[in-house]
């Protein structure tokens, strides 16, 4: 997103992880477990909200994720990590004229999907190429470690991808 311009703001579990998504781009990285993640969303937008919250946590951050939005924002839910189920206030979501929608790869048809990979190509692979996007790879492992790549996921100390490779 900060390849195209956009105002990155993004969470993190601790301040090691908040400075690397500084390195990475982000212009803001909050601690969630131990800032106020609204208050700072909205200090650093002068009390205006954010357009767009992508959200991977679902139910757990549905409340916090509507608060920060601006007037008019979308909140899209790609993850649930936290829970399928939520209370949601519809007149908040009249009032603020706010949108709520969630998506995902897996239950798209074949053709959505080819499309999507094509538009990833067209415009993502240049920024890959270029260095104005880099992947995040925490490990390689062979493909007979894939037993190791899963203890890593579980253990919570990922950042980035963990890569099987023949």
């Amino acid at each position: 997103a900060a390849a195209l311009g956009a105002r990155v703001i993004t969470t993190a579990g601790s301040p090691e992880r908040a400075q690397r998504c500084l390195q990475l781009g982000a212009e803001l990285a909050i601690d969630h477990r131990v800032d106020d993640v609204v208050g700072a969303v909205l200090a650093a937008t002068d009390g205006r909200g954010v357009d767009l919250v992508l959200d991977v946590l679902g139910a757990g951050g549905l409340a916090d994720n509507l608060a920060m939005l601006a007037t008019g924002g979308r909140l899209v839910v790609i993850g649930l990590q936290r829970g399928a189920r939520a209370e949601i206030d519809l007149g908040l979501l009249l009032a603020r004229r706010l949108t709520l929608a969630g998506t995902t790869l897996r239950s798209r048809p074949a053709a959505e999907k080819a499309a999507i990979v094509a538009a990833v190509r067209a415009n993502v692979w240049p920024m890959l190429d270029d260095g104005r996007v880099r992947p995040v790879v925490h490990a390689r492992l062979p493909l007979d470690r894939a037993g190791d790549a899963h203890k890593m996921l579980e253990s919570g100390a990922v950042f980035g991808k963990v890569l099987l490779v023949p």
